[in-house]
């Protein structure tokens, strides 16, 4: 700055130091003229360096004399350049737009067409009021509540594996203490218990048979003639024959068809005989009878007691739970739920 005459003039109260006339046009104060970037508030500047004949606008919070002096989509409210409200306002002609009327305008909103969501704070595309991990982007729902999430819990419908790890050996789906077969990834139940998987076993219920090689319905165990699906069992002594297993009749020795049926009427007369010959097979029948229901009874209780058919029993009803939940039968699910674990549970102290 410059005085002429040569006045010193004191820039920090801007006053000049010296007696002036008054109204004399004899001083003369020099210096740069007024800019948008002086960082001084000069000219009609509504702010420092901005609002005004300024190209530059007014940011948040700043002062302002008119919306045109804010920033954005600010507009001048009680001389402060501010947010509007819903709707405009504060003398803007700007409207912020909320199409799902959630309360959140759509500039501000993550899910603008979801009037149930509005933010996403892990950015995993799901909204954070349905999303069961929302500050964790690999999780956003928990189906069994165990606190693990589905995307890395290997039993996302079994709530009880929440609590400790689960070993699956063999990559099978089936957790080593229900997998019969831990180390086989092909094989995981064994329904009979004898010992061949059920996926493999020809005959899963029957314990005495795993095999028919010639496919005709009877295991190789029983069948005479394991190879040839035409045959399937051979009397012994004089006067046999075998059974067709297409037709289900019984074959002379012959092979005569024309003989069949007088070859079967009278072994069956012969094989009877008198009265005491019928008697002995009668009590035969009915001991043969009353020793495999004892084999059945027997069974029945065993596998009450098996682990392994425990187990199994359990993950049926979890399945069959899973069913009656979608469904929407909500009460009994559980009651099924309730019925697997109290199985497991017994099933691992048998396991003990």
């Amino acid at each position: 700055w410059q005085v002429l005459p040569s006045y010193s003039l004191d820039t920090v109260s801007n006053t000049i130091c010296g007696p002036l006339e008054f109204l004399s046009d004899h001083y003369l104060v020099a210096g740069a003229a007024a800019t948008c970037s002086d960082s001084i508030k000069n000219q009609d500047e509504s702010d420092v360096d901005c609002g005004g004949v300024c190209g530059k606008t007014c940011a948040f919070g700043k002062p302002c004399g008119s919306t045109a002096d804010c920033s954005g989509n600010l507009v001048c409210t009680g001389g402060s350049c501010a947010y509007p409200s819903l709707g405009g306002g504060g003398g803007g002609s700007i409207t912020f737009q909320d199409s799902d009327g959630d309360g959140v305008i759509d500039n501000d909103d993550a899910f603008p067409n979801d009037p149930t969501e509005w933010e996403d704070s892990d950015g995993d595309g799901v909204g954070d009021n349905s999303d069961a991990f929302p500050n964790d982007p690999t999780e956003w729902k928990d189906t069994d509540n165990d606190g693990i999430g589905d995307n890395s819990d290997p039993y996302p419908l079994d709530p009880l594996n929440g609590e400790s790890p689960v070993v699956d050996s063999d990559g099978d789906g089936v957790r080593d203490d229900e997998d019969v077969f831990p180390n086989d990834p092909t094989e995981w139940e064994d329904t009979d218990g004898d010992g061949v998987g059920d996926n493999s076993d020809a005959f899963p219920n029957d314990p005495t048979e795993w095999e028919d090689s010639d496919g005709d319905g009877v295991g190789d165990n029983s069948d005479a003639y394991p190879n040839d699906p035409t045959r399937t069992t051979e009397a012994t002594g004089a006067g046999t024959g075998d059974v067709n297993a297409l037709t289900g009749n019984v074959v002379s020795p012959t092979g005569s068809p024309e003989k069949e049926e007088n070859w079967l009427t009278g072994n069956v007369a012969r094989f009877f005989g008198e009265s005491g010959g019928r008697l002995w097979w009668l009590f035969l029948l009915l001991l043969l009878g009353g020793f495999f229901f004892i084999i059945l009874v027997y069974r029945r209780g065993a596998a009450s007691a098996d682990p392994h058919v425990l187990f199994t029993q359990a993950r049926n009803l979890d399945k069959k739970a899973v069913e009656l939940h979608d469904k929407g039968d909500v009460a009994k699910a559980e009651a099924l739920r309730q019925q697997a674990h109290e199985k497991r549970k017994k099933a691992h102290e048998l396991l003990k």
